[in-house]
């Protein structure tokens, strides 16, 4: 046990701050985090400990549902450890009222979650100085210098509702960064960003960290974004081991890299075709510019481009979410335009499946009701529905975890229950918005794998959106959009693997 120095105080047990934790930005001491639900203990955080310097710049790498996510809620005070203590700046979080705690994450510690928990009628100028509980002019001017340094300079006035997946999450960091916090908590920050941005994220982190002195920690499961870290650490079966991401062994080869690309199936019949697709919004902002593309079953093919070039709005237009300016689409030979919406949305029901950026999880339902939900819409029986949702959650490699809600699994867990969801009603048509963003490369290299099979052996047309290489060079052909335009580099997957 690390020695500690009284505060004198009445509450000295609760206050008392040990050596390492003296002049730090961030020390944790011991901490356990034991899940309990009836007679099942489920123990997501087993001693961890780690000290954080002011203006350190530590990642945290590990594989999904190893309670890193747990990790950073309990550093924001958001939840309460089972033992051990947190130190901020030298406060004891847990001798803190709830209001006192509150004001704590508010004005030194800045946190952005997986999902970007932006508020949807505000603009994103209007998220960032909600932060600061101002609206005056100066924090408006901050507002926009925050933005315009996440490459959002000219999206201020925009909701989130009318930015890409990846705009969104630059928004939420300038939403973050607000305050100028001692410590920014950043889970995953980067999981849904192309390359490129997200290399311009993981520079805007490093002159923060060396110009400000912030402390930054980075849950992330990217090897070579913790690589830019000044430290790393590895969580595994809930303890913070050192850990060098530059000589790891897992570090050496994503576990896509030497996955057997299949030839080519022998497709069957189309079932999705779209012609010269066009989306304008108000403004005269053309998110879509004449993209036309045809899926066959048993087909996949993977959309790539950077943040904001349309490809979530793309996904939206073939999924009937959205209708196009101009442009037709086809499922199965039937257009959809022309239709009611409750035409529509019959035909998203039963032929079409959906994985988004975010799982949608149902919070008050359980893992297999959550996959066996569409089911239940469409009428069938509860054995059938119950052995489809467990069968699926076996795929997944949750079959242990059926009963839990989502609020008991990892933001991983949490995507693969959600992919199992889309699939369990055999649509003709899967759509995936980034369905890798939040996993560790070995779970990414699990569904992916899973996506592609599913197509292949069941039938579907599927379509991904993905930042990662790797994971598009696992579809048949690969498409790319910029600025809303399909590029004439539309490759085949060999050929873009090359």
């Amino acid at each position: 046990m690390a020695a500690v120095h009284s505060t004198g105080f009445p509450n000295d047990v609760a206050t008392a701050i040990p050596d390492p934790a003296r002049g730090a930005a961030l020390a944790l001491d011991d901490l356990f985090k034991i899940y309990r639900e009836r007679e099942i203990e489920t123990v997501a955080l087993r001693g961890a400990s780690l000290t954080v310097a002011p203006g350190e710049f530590v990642a945290i790498v590990g594989p999904s549902g190893s309670g890193k996510s747990t990790l950073l809620g309990i550093i924001a005070g958001l939840t309460t450890p089972s033992a051990g203590r947190v130190f901020i700046e030298g406060r004891n979080i847990a001798s803190l009222s709830e209001d006192e705690r509150a004001d704590l994450r508010r004005r030194r510690i800045g946190i952005v979650l997986q999902s970007n928990n932006l508020i949807p009628f505000l603009s994103a100028r209007e998220n960032v100085a909600l932060a600061m509980a101002s609206s005056d002019d100066a924090a408006r001017r901050r507002a926009t210098t925050l933005l315009e340094r996440v490459g959002l300079g000219d999206r201020l006035e925009h909701r989130p509702a009318r930015l890409s997946g990846g705009e969104q999450q630059r928004a939420a960091i300038a939403v973050a960064l607000a305050n100028d916090p001692a410590i920014l908590l950043a889970d995953e920050l980067t999981g849904e960003l192309d390359s490129v941005t997200a290399a311009h994220i993981m520079a805007l982190l490093a002159e923060l960290n060396a110009e400000r002195g912030t402390a930054i920690i980075l849950v992330t499961h990217n090897l070579a974004l913790a690589a830019q870290a000044t430290r790393a650490v590895r969580m595994f079966d809930g303890l913070l081991t050192p850990f060098d991401p530059t000589v790891a062994d897992e570090a050496l080869e994503h576990p896509l890299a030497d996955a057997v690309i299949a030839a080519p199936a022998q497709t069957g019949s189309l079932v999705l075709a779209a012609t010269n697709l066009t989306k304008m919004y108000p403004g005269g902002i053309h998110a879509v510019r004449g993209v036309s593309l045809s899926v066959h079953a048993g087909e996949s093919v993977a959309i790539m481009g950077p943040s904001g070039c349309g490809k979530s709005t793309l996904l939206n237009l073939l999924g009937g979410l959205d209708g196009p300016t101009t442009g037709e689409i086809r499922i199965n030979g039937q257009p959809l335009a022309g239709q009611d919406n409750a035409a529509v949305a019959l035909v998203r029901r039963r032929q079409i499946g959906f994985v988004f950026q975010e799982h949608n999880l149902i919070a008050t339902l359980t893992a297999a009701e959550n996959v066996a939900l569409p089911l239940l819409l469409d009428g069938a029986s509860v054995s059938e529905r119950q052995s489809r949702a467990h069968a699926l959650l076996d795929k997944v490699g949750l079959a242990n975890l059926a009963d839990k809600l989502p609020d008991q699994l990892s933001g991983g867990q949490r995507q693969r229950v959600a992919i199992a969801r889309s699939v369990v009603h055999a649509p003709a048509l899967l759509l995936a918005d980034e369905p890798t963003g939040s996993l560790d490369s070995e779970s990414a290299a699990r569904i992916v794998t899973l996506l592609t099979d599913l197509a292949s052996d069941e039938g579907m047309a599927l379509v991904i959106v993905t930042h990662d290489p790797q994971v598009a060079a696992r579809c048949q052909r690969v498409i790319y959009l910029k600025d809303g335009r399909q590029s004439d580099a539309t490759v085949d997957a060999q050929d873009a693997s090359a």
